[in-house]
């Protein structure tokens, strides 16, 4: 849950220099911040998946999990999610699989090279879903996400220069994008513009067909997209979020950098 100033959500609050929390009036929580996990997100039916690199040790260097718990150098194979629904992220070709890296801060992300991928099953149906990372731009043409191995459907698209104003592909009725809980339209080039100066990308989607596998990553095997930079944190869910949720998840991308 989020205060706001007028109708904009803050996300941090302080006691002197402290940082608060959370604030109570009487029993009732109407403001959370470190606390916050993408887990607050979900409710009873609701589908999905999220996933960040602050917990490894349900994680491991292989898919099938007979390797090692990943450390900073090591690739990352399987990864188990955070949200109710018990989703996972993997990898089985080794070739493939990013590295688990840490920042200055001592908080661990993932490096995709140019042909590294994580693949999650989830079949994100005809609905309307709101997906979401955490990261550090690297100047790098990027999609959010993609359907594993295939040209479509995707989601948030970013492309240095570019004058294109498709923002979603043909496969998707509409796409909504937020950048560190900033609204956007435009074209590609405007995206990855606005990617650079963000930590955090919201994209909510109503698809017009269903795909079943959701990967980040190397899009369609080509190389010719990846994520938009160091990777913190990533998930969907199939509903719209509120500005309360997206400020929710401003404060808690800073949280997973460790700023």
């Amino acid at each position: 849950m989020a205060l706001t100033l007028g109708t904009t959500p803050l996300n941090k609050i302080y006691l002197g220099s402290t940082a608060i929390n959370k604030a109570y009036l009487g029993a009732t929580v109407v403001f959370s911040g470190g606390s916050f996990s993408p887990t607050d997100l979900f409710g009873a039916g609701d589908k999905g998946f999220a996933f960040d690199l602050m917990d490894l040790s349900g994680a491991n260097t292989l898919a099938d999990q007979t390797g090692t718990t990943p450390g900073a150098g090591d690739p990352l194979g399987y990864l188990p999610g955070m949200s109710p629904n018990a989703q996972t992220a993997s990898q089985s070709v080794a070739t493939k699989r990013p590295l688990v890296l840490a920042d200055a801060n001592g908080r661990h992300f993932l490096f995709f090279d140019f042909d590294d991928v994580l693949v999650t099953t989830e079949g994100l149906e005809s609905d309307t879903w709101t997906a979401w990372m955490v990261y550090e731009a690297d100047g790098g043409d990027f999609l959010i996400m993609s359907n594993a191995g295939e040209k479509n459907p995707w989601l948030g698209v970013g492309i240095q220069g570019s004058s294109d104003t498709d923002l979603f592909p043909f496969t998707v009725v509409s796409a909504q994008y937020w950048y560190d809980n900033t609204i956007f339209s435009g074209t590609r080039g405007q995206s990855w513009a606005a990617a650079q100066g963000a930590s955090l990308a919201i994209v909510e989607t109503v698809n017009g067909a269903g795909w079943p596998e959701v990967a980040i990553g190397d899009y369609n095997n080509s190389g010719a997209a990846s994520t938009p930079g160091k990777v913190y944190a990533w998930g969907v869910i199939n509903r719209t979020l509120t500005a309360a949720e997206r400020a929710d998840l401003l404060a808690y991308a800073d949280h997973v950098r460790g700023v």
